[in-house]
């Protein structure tokens, strides 16, 4: 199928960020631009451009000589990336708070919901999907467009990270309680409280992901 022209470079952006999730692209691959427009029949330059977004996301890392690869994090690294988000959203959700209606905060307990019930199922595409949605409704209301902008260049990054560890850190039921208290932070319209919830949303998931097994070697190495 051809590829309309003005999302050549989503596409390829697409494409690699769809091979970290699945693992086909594990830290440390090189991603060859040559390869790479041949194998999806494009030309390199919105390659070369999608290659320079995902540098500038993280997820990937350039080397003079040594060309592109697959980021691989440390532990710190994720803490860092889990902590910086959980103070960006959580300002930018109080900043929300105000302009959030009562049918926009009945869709966040419904997102809440659904995202349980793939939680039982084990469907951790669309688990991905509905906290994406969740957090981007709240984002939304938020008026502070730089606020958006540094909040959506992690965005990637942590849907990776949960993607991948997500079914060792909660159970079904505390994804749930962990969003409704989301939920009901913003029902209560306190500010400070907002703020404090989704803070730590983030910055115990970034703990637990860095405290697992496999994140320890990388952090004794780096």
């Amino acid at each position: 199928m051809a590829i309309p022209k003005t999302t050549y470079k989503d596409y390829v952006t697409q494409f690699i960020y769809n091979g970290i999730m699945e693992r086909r692209f594990k830290p440390g691959t090189r991603i060859l631009e040559n390869e790479l427009s041949i194998e999806l029949g494009i030309s390199r330059a919105p390659v070369r451009e999608a290659l320079r977004e995902l540098v500038g996301e993280g997820l990937l890392s350039y080397q003079p000589q040594k060309g592109h690869t697959i980021t691989r994090l440390d532990a710190d690294q994720v803490i860092d990336c889990y902590e910086t988000r959980g103070v960006i959203e959580g300002y930018a959700a109080a900043l929300a708070t105000p302009h959030l209606t009562e049918e926009e905060l009945e869709e966040l307990f419904t997102l809440t919901e659904r995202m349980t019930r793939h939680a039982r199922k084990k469907q951790h595409r669309e688990l991905i999907e509905r906290g994406e949605e969740f957090h981007s409704l709240i984002l939304s209301r938020c008026p502070n467009r730089e606020l958006l902008a540094s909040a959506e260049k992690l965005s990637r990054k942590l849907h990776i990270l949960f993607f991948h560890y997500w079914g060792t850190l909660y159970s079904a039921e505390e994804v749930a309680s962990r969003h409704r208290l989301i939920v009901e932070s913003l029902v209560n319209k306190n500010a400070g409280h907002i703020e404090e919830t989704v803070r730590r949303h983030y910055f115990e998931t970034g703990r637990k992901i860095a405290s697992l097994p496999e994140m320890i070697p990388n952090k004794e190495t780096s």
